[in-house]
């Protein structure tokens, strides 16, 4: 077997191993992709001089996070943003 596929096969193996490790610890895209873990991505992407794709794909990302959870729109948490452009 080549060693490039060798690579890829354990990356797989150790991916798999990694989500099942998640699902027993019950911890779910939805107790990640908070509010705070977005406004964390955009400042960490403004520091480094990220590219102007994650500006692209953030936004939406957000707001469907947020079109599901209606407890992160709320105006009290919103940091001076009243939404996330669609």
């Amino acid at each position: 077997m080549p060693a490039p596929l060798t690579k890829l096969l354990r990356y797989a193996r150790a991916s798999g191993k990694q989500l099942v490790s998640l699902i027993h610890q019950d911890l779910t895209p939805r107790r990640i992709l908070t509010r705070e873990a977005f406004e964390n991505a955009i400042i960490v992407h403004a520091a480094v001089g990220g590219s102007t794709n994650a500006l692209l794909h953030v936004p939406p990302i957000a707001g469907r996070r947020a079109s599901r959870s209606p407890s992160t729109t709320s105006t009290a948490s919103t940091g001076g943003f009243r939404s996330w452009p669609t």
